[in-house]
């Protein structure tokens, strides 16, 4: 089994990973649209307009989801001082 930092680690890329995928997708998304406003396909462009909302509202909750991962990763790799380090860096 992956240690807790490791694990981290790769949430991290994955979702990064994932919001790239979905930024391309969204670009993807509004160059149709414009398209279809050109060829004057305005019921179809209503429709994928409504794609594109649902689309950028899952890229809010993947970036969130991201400062999450980044939260977990820092918990993770971040080393909680002990008694003994405590005692030799904050000598009486």
């Amino acid at each position: 089994m992956e240690d807790p930092a490791t694990l981290a680690k790769l949430s991290v890329e994955a979702v990064k990973r994932q919001i790239e995928h979905q930024r391309l997708r969204i670009v993807r998304q509004k160059n149709l649209i414009a398209k279809l406003d050109r060829q004057n396909y305005t019921n179809i462009s209503l429709e994928v307009r409504l794609s594109l909302e649902k689309m950028e509202d899952v890229l809010v909750r993947m970036t969130a989801k991201l400062a999450a991962a980044n939260e977990e990763l820092f918990r993770a790799t971040v080393d909680e001082p002990t008694l003994e380090m405590v005692e030799r860096d904050c000598p009486m």
